[in-house]
């Protein structure tokens, strides 16, 4: 009966690893097709820039919900520097979001607040617990501190501040070292948009309710899990925005050629996308909406060719 009960457990575990598979591979062709039909009407390079734990904010209460933030999406080497003691190589990054703040100190270095993924596992002892979020978002529920740092500890997640984490301890040790690539949207958010974002994917993402989904299993939910989430709700506040095709739709473009560039860094990284079902109907909802809008420009520019073809303007 045991052998039995081994053989089932066995069959079904080998059975949602295939299907995990299928939708990782699935969502991976989808993402590639969608790059292809974007780059034909958007050309235009991500800008990056590097950024070191002394940019990052601390941050403070905010009571001025109409001042706006430029949104970024950050990388950072995730498990790079254990997995390379042990002869593996990885394109795993660390994934968070960055939004642009002022420097009271210097107003020449830029600044940001860059929040992602995190379980208080990795949470310093000295981490301050101020944000620049409202104090209605800092007060969502945090996962209990019922679990010693390691076992199942890390399951247990919300998005926080990352300067408040040491995770990966060996890039962390020199505050000027920049360990941060910030892929930049130059699209700015207001606080109340940032707070309705971060809320949102926290519940849907982070939460414990849902098993597959909310617990940080590392395969289908992880950082990037709450990243790309969080960045689809950004660009679908673009597109209720689209009353200016000329202005929105640029912006629309940006957010979702990094959209679709985080998504397809390597069959690795879609898990926690491909094979996490609130994320992938995200994405796809996203290139869905986006679709006609490059259609449009297509034939926008058709119609322009056309024109100084034929009337020479």
């Amino acid at each position: 009966m045991f052998r039995n009960i081994s053989c089932w457990v066995a069959g079904a575990a080998t059975a949602l690893v295939a299907r995990d598979l299928y939708f990782v591979k699935t969502f991976s062709n989808q993402v590639e097709q969608a790059k292809q039909r974007l780059n034909t009407v958007y050309t235009e390079e991500i800008e990056e820039t590097l950024i070191a734990k002394k940019n990052m904010a601390h941050g403070t209460h905010h009571d001025q919900l109409n001042e706006t933030h430029e949104l970024s999406f950050a990388l950072k080497p995730g498990f790079e520097e254990e997995l390379k003691k042990v002869g593996i190589k990885t394109p795993f990054f660390h994934t968070c979001l960055a939004y642009s703040v002022d420097n009271p100190d210097d107003k020449e270095e830029e600044m940001f607040y860059v929040e992602g993924r995190q379980s208080p596992a990795f949470q310093t002892q000295d981490a301050p617990s101020s944000s620049i979020l409202s104090p209605e978002v800092q007060d969502l529920p945090s996962p209990p501190h019922l679990l010693r740092r390691g076992s199942l500890h890390h399951l247990r997640t919300s998005s926080d501040n990352e300067r408040k984490y040491t995770t990966w301890e060996a890039g962390d040790t020199d505050d000027n070292k920049k360990i941060y690539r910030l892929l930049r949207t130059g699209v700015r958010f207001t606080h109340k948009e940032i707070d309705a974002v971060r809320a949102s994917s926290n519940e849907t993402i982070c939460a414990d309710i849902h098993p597959r989904s909310g617990l940080n299993t590392f395969f289908t939910s992880n950082c990037y899990s709450y990243s790309v989430y969080a960045l689809t709700k950004f660009i679908k506040i673009l597109l209720k925005k689209h009353n200016d095709p000329d202005s929105q739709r640029d912006n629309i473009f940006k957010l979702y050629k990094i959209l679709l560039e985080v998504c397809s860094h390597s069959a690795i990284c879609a898990h926690g996308i491909g094979n996490n079902t609130p994320v992938r109907e995200a994405v796809f909802k996203i290139i869905q909406k986006v679709d006609p809008l490059i259609k449009q420009n297509q034939l926008e520019e058709s119609m322009a060719k056309l024109l100084v073809a034929r009337c020479g303007w």
